[in-house]
């Protein structure tokens, strides 16, 4: 059993009163919120939504978008302790609890069978960064999944990277898929993505090719390129990776009122996360941190509706990575040191 599976097994010790009851297989219907997996009940009986809703809070309590648009529901049949099961109905578990947790705890045989209207579950491929100690700290950038990526310039670097690393085939950790850079910081390098392309033995042309890079100059071109552009895109070409980098970058200029890019950044934050789901994406905002801290309030926003926020921190000859949130890891537990010329 490996370290994560131990520790996964610690989280969930709680739900366990009896190590010695029998297990018989029954039909479980599983709550949980679409934006962040985190699971909210585990019911023997089917609750529709607007008696859960009743019953349940309204909020998801780790991503906080409203569970009357993200409350989805799915049955499993599994083995699982009577004690789980025996809960109030207006009682939750706790949100860091995530169904692909309990899902692959409990070995369940799932019954594909939607109760709350149609729910698909992709695929378990994630889309690796090269780097080891990175993507074995928390596996990749998935598909369907928000990441949020903060802290030094080297955040440039792994976006680039990645928008690279997409085209590689599914077996050897990519989406065999194009990619798109919405440049908020007029910082692609088109240098450093064909040189990586090499390293890789991709041809160059081709990747930059199928690299779909959009500059933007203000805010507001800004947020036509993502609300606007974005979603056509997706659906004319295939897509595995949307990156937008230095999305703050442009909402921190003087000019901008600060209440304007407050409602927009968080108008933003829930999009982006909606648009990751919807079009079964894997998406990735990039924001190096500013020295004066004026980022901090906005950054709020998109840590909070990201599944995955990581925090690059860039020292003389290396690069420290911190997992802050993770759908199914503890938050701020794994740190690894890199030598800061492998980026």
């Amino acid at each position: 059993m490996s370290r994560r599976e131990i520790r996964q097994l610690q989280e969930l010790e709680p739900w366990f009163s009896d190590s010695s009851e029998e297990l018989p297989k029954r039909l479980v219907y599983v709550y949980y919120c679409e934006v962040c997996d985190s699971i909210l009940a585990l019911r023997s009986k089917l609750e529709y939504l607007q008696s859960f809703l009743y019953s349940a809070v309204d909020r998801c309590p780790n991503c906080h978008f409203s569970l009357e648009t993200t409350l989805r529901c799915r049955v499993l049949n599994i083995r699982i302790p009577t004690s789980l099961l025996t809960r109030e109905s207006t009682q939750t578990l706790s949100p860091r609890n995530s169904f692909a947790t309990l899902e692959s705890l409990l070995n369940s045989n799932v019954a594909n069978t939607p109760t709350l209207g149609h729910i698909s579950r992709l695929e378990d491929r994630s889309l690796s960064f090269g780097i080891k100690d990175l993507d074995e700290m928390f596996g990749g950038v998935r598909k369907n999944q928000f990441t949020f990526l903060y802290g030094g310039k080297v955040c440039q670097a792994i976006a680039e990277r990645l928008c690279v690393r997409s085209q590689l085939p599914v077996g050897d950790g990519g989406f065999g898929a194009a990619s798109v850079f919405i440049d908020g910081g007029n910082t692609f390098d088109v240098y450093h993505a064909s040189e990586y392309a090499t390293m890789l033995y991709l041809d160059r042309d081709k990747v930059l090719r199928d690299i779909k890079v959009s500059r933007a100059f203000t805010c507001y071109q800004l947020v036509n390129l993502i609300v606007d552009k974005l979603p056509m895109l997706l659906c004319e070409q295939s897509i595995g990776l949307v990156v937008i980098s230095n999305i703050l970058d442009l909402f921190l200029d003087s000019e901008v009122d600060l209440k304007e890019a407050k409602h927009t950044v968080n108008f933003l934050s829930s999009f982006l996360a909606q648009l990751a789901r919807e079009k079964q994406i894997a998406l990735v905002a990039t924001c190096p941190t500013q020295r004066n801290g004026s980022d901090v309030l906005l950054r709020q926003f998109l840590t909070g509706r990201a599944q995955v926020v990581l925090k690059a921190e860039q020292r003389v000859r290396e690069v420290r990575f911190t997992l802050k949130k993770h759908p199914s890891k503890q938050p701020a537990t794994q740190t690894t040191y890199l030598v800061a010329d492998a980026l």
